[in-house]
């Protein structure tokens, strides 16, 4: 298995403006290509599943099967203006001003309650983001439409998403079920946006499952 950070994230290089899908999947494309490995199943979970979206539209010949957890093909009509309101307030008032928001699209109250360290992980990582990386990831969801390419993708996938998911909601997982060719979607009760730590069994036995079956 491998895991790593998108360009602008966690220990990648900062400072990044111009930001697109198109792009963190060619990034993804490289680091295969560095490793060695000629083909994966690839996950990924809300900006990595739009991320996991494209690579799987633009390199179906290393896809072998594609698990998308709290994500979506597209974030509606008013996506740019949301996104961009979402990076304004971050630099005229600190990313800290958004940690309120962030934490109870994350995850249920009761949840968030008997999980404080994890919480205090999260929000230290997510404070930690640099603005103008962050700006350009805004403006990278904002303008994501990946309904047209994800329709083309033909390959073992399967949809999970949070029953009370309010950032990509059950609706959005159904269309990108229905797009990737009737995909199986499950849907995890009691749970909102981060399910892969909320909820990681269920999440790992579906990655499990779909692995098994390529």
């Amino acid at each position: 298995m491998l895991s790593y950070d998108c360009r602008g994230h966690g220990g990648s290089d900062r400072g990044g403006t111009d930001y697109t899908t198109e792009l963190f999947a060619a990034d993804l494309a490289g680091l295969l290509d560095r490793i060695g490995w000629d083909r994966a199943v690839v996950a990924g979970c809300s900006m990595g599943g739009c991320v996991a979206q494209d690579f799987a539209a633009s390199n179906p010949h290393r896809t072998d099967g594609l698990v998308l957890v709290d994500t979506t093909a597209w974030y509606g009509p008013t996506a740019p203006l949301d996104w961009a309101g979402r990076a304004a307030k971050a630099r005229e008032q600190g990313l800290a001003a958004l940690v309120d928001f962030q934490v109870t699209r994350w995850f249920g109250a009761e949840f968030a309650a008997g999980e404080p360290e994890l919480v205090a992980a999260l929000t230290k990582t997510f404070l930690a983001n640099d603005l103008d990386s962050y700006a350009a990831t805004c403006r990278m969801l904002g303008a994501a439409d990946l309904r047209e390419r994800v329709a083309a993708v033909r390959v073992p996938a399967a949809v999970v998403v949070g029953e009370d998911d309010a950032a990509t909601p059950v609706p959005m997982a159904e269309d990108l079920a229905e797009r990737l060719g009737g995909a199986p979607l499950t849907v995890l009760p009691e749970s909102r946006h981060l399910t892969p730590l909320e909820r990681p069994t269920e999440i790992a036995a579906v990655i499990q499952e779909l692995v098994a079956n390529v």
